[in-house]
């Protein structure tokens, strides 16, 4: 459940990232025909969306490398580096 929680998580951020991008881009046009919306109100500036999908976009991030690295099988050193390398055959 923690993969489909770390995924779920990660979907959610880049959602809320890409619609905090899409208000900022179109402002000017929601100014006129959604004045009531957050940025052509007032309520938040366009510095203050952008901080908030930037913090949103790294989230998204954090979660996905997150679930990476818990679904990782384990690596032991020791062993990789006994190993052969493939394509390096001697003659």
């Amino acid at each position: 459940w923690i993969i489909v929680g770390l995924h779920a998580f990660c979907v959610a951020t880049f959602m809320g990232a890409w619609n905090a991008f899409n208000d900022i881009f179109d402002a000017e046009s929601d100014a006129i025909n959604h004045p009531e919306r957050p940025i052509p109100s007032g309520a938040l500036t366009e510095y203050q969306a952008k901080a908030i999908a930037r913090f949103c976009f790294l989230l998204s991030i954090v979660a996905l490398l997150t679930a990476m690295v818990v679904t990782a099988p384990p690596y032991n050193t020791r062993c990789a580096a006994m190993q052969p390398c493939a394509g390096l055959e001697t003659f």
